[in-house]
């Protein structure tokens, strides 16, 4: 069990609004596009260039956590919700089975059920992802329609992507009241 610790000063307010807010998504199958599959092989192992994706580029950054990074292509032509990408791109997301929203609990594997989280005297491990996770451990989600990464501002069961677009989810650990944006 691999455990982490962070020393920094809490920025509460701004992890409650985004945590609660923006961090999560719908549950996959949602809507009805069905993009083509993954162009780029989907193994994350060469960062795609701004403009060499055609489709949508699909990115997941957990940070510090155990897991793979994602950066790939999905072939499009026609806007798709940034949940079908994700599934296109053969990323798993996990929710919090106890919400009735979706909310991120686990992308991409990550975190592992037993890999325990710490901050500030504080621990957490997702295990089944039943419940939600502290205000210092979450996914945030980020669009990028051509102007640099952005918080996204709705979730990812709605927020549409054209082609030409990029989303990603990018993991948020310990003092985050200014979200690291992916790559970070």
């Amino acid at each position: 069990m691999k455990t982490h610790r962070f020393r920094t000063a809490a920025g509460i307010a701004l992890l409650v609004a985004a945590a609660l807010g923006l961090a999560g998504c719908s549950s996959p199958g949602a809507g009805d596009e069905t993009p083509a599959a993954d162009a780029n092989g989907g193994s994350g192992d060469t960062a795609i260039v701004a403009g060499d994706c055609a489709g949508v580029r699909v990115v997941v950054d957990p940070g510090e956590l155990e897991g793979a990074d994602v950066d790939t292509c999905v072939e499009t032509d026609a806007p798709i919700t940034a949940v079908k990408a994700f599934e296109a791109a053969e990323v798993e997301l996990v929710g919090v089975s106890t919400s009735d929203a979706f909310f991120a609990c686990r992308v991409a594997g990550a975190p592992a059920a037993d890999e325990a989280l710490e901050y500030e005297g504080e621990s957490y491990t997702s295990g089944d992802c039943a419940d939600f996770g502290p205000i210092w451990a979450w996914w945030g989600l980020f669009e990028d329609s051509g102007s640099g990464w952005e918080f996204a501002q709705e979730g990812a069961d709605t927020l549409e992507l054209a082609p030409g677009d990029a989303v990603a989810f990018a993991f948020q650990l310990g003092d985050t009241a200014e979200p690291r944006l992916p790559g970070k």
